[in-house]
């Protein structure tokens, strides 16, 4: 038999199946799907591209440390006084938070800002140096330390 447009009977619109209703639903719910939203801006990936303020974050800090037997909550606190400090100092910190995960003995800080110069400019300055406590010893607390310099991927602030 030939298959082709003039043989082949017209097709038939196919109904949904109540599992892609289902997903249907839950995509409107979320947002997802539906009517056309804007676009959201690109995120560059060219300094070089745009010296203004992005509409969307471009960097994110992260640390994660350890602290020393006993000192997880002394950790969290000396953890969460940079980002607050720099908050109240400078424009561009656009979320910010400590978590501490006590069964890891761990404190994860992270700070989305607009652009990642904001944070290293802001580090450069006498304020920046003294808000991040520079000069403390923090030996005495922190058993491990790592930092990561990130560009969001996929984002919802």
């Amino acid at each position: 038999m030939k298959h082709d447009s003039q043989t082949r009977p017209p097709r038939q619109p196919s109904t949904p199946s109540s599992t892609r209703l289902a997903l249907l639903g839950a995509l409107l719910a979320a947002g997802c799907a539906g009517p056309a939203r804007s676009v959201p801006t690109p995120i560059p990936t060219d300094p070089a591209m745009s010296t203004a303020r992005p509409a969307v974050p471009t960097y994110t800090f992260v640390s994660v440390s350890t602290a020393k037997p006993g000192k997880l909550d002394a950790l969290a606190a000396l953890a969460s006084r940079p980002g607050e400090r720099m908050d109240a100092a400078i424009e561009g910190v656009i979320a910010r938070q400590v978590g501490v995960d006590r069964e890891r003995n761990t404190v994860i800080v992270w700070v989305t800002l607009d652009r990642k110069e904001t944070l290293y400019d802001y580090l450069a300055t006498d304020q920046g140096k003294s808000d991040h406590g520079e000069d403390e010893d923090m030996t005495a607390i922190i058993e491990t330390f790592e930092m990561y310099d990130l560009t969001p991927y996929s984002t919802r602030l």
